[in-house]
């Protein structure tokens, strides 16, 4: 099954994704060995999030400002690359079940997981808001 999902992604570009973030991320770790003060095991738990596509949540849960002046991270900025990885891979594979469900059961399921998701995120970013955590809403 797992196979037939893979062949449904678009493997073309998930690898004009992923070679380059291969290697971005082993460059920065080649240049981050050369200064002493630096120590690469610090970057160890990012650099993973990084490598596997969930840097954006592990961001949120370091509690790290993204906005902020001085960045310790050479990796702050790729969270985007986690959220391009999360669409190339969840998203379609979510959509692939979704479609074989519909085949089984009535549309209207599917519409109305998305709109309670929905309103799930629209809740959640009102209570981010209302906490004052802007990270999080963003």
């Amino acid at each position: 099954a797992f196979i037939f999902i893979l062949s449904k992604l678009n493997i073309s570009r998930l690898k004009k994704i992923y070679l380059p973030l291969l290697i971005v991320v082993f460059s920065s770790i080649a240049l981050v060995s050369f200064f002493q003060s630096i120590e690469w095991i610090n970057f160890k738990p990012e650099t993973t999030s990084v490598l596997l596509g969930y840097n954006n949540f592990w961001q949120l849960n370091a509690n790290l400002d993204y906005f902020v002046r001085h960045v310790s991270s050479p990796f702050i900025h790729l969270w985007y690359i986690a959220i391009l990885l999360q669409f190339e891979l969840v998203f379609p594979i979510i959509f692939i079940m979704f479609k074989k469900v519909g085949k089984k059961i009535s549309k209207a399921i599917p519409c109305l997981f998305f709109f309670m998701l929905g309103l799930a995120s629209y809740v959640y970013f009102c209570q981010v808001i209302k906490d004052g955590n802007i990270m999080s809403a963003y």
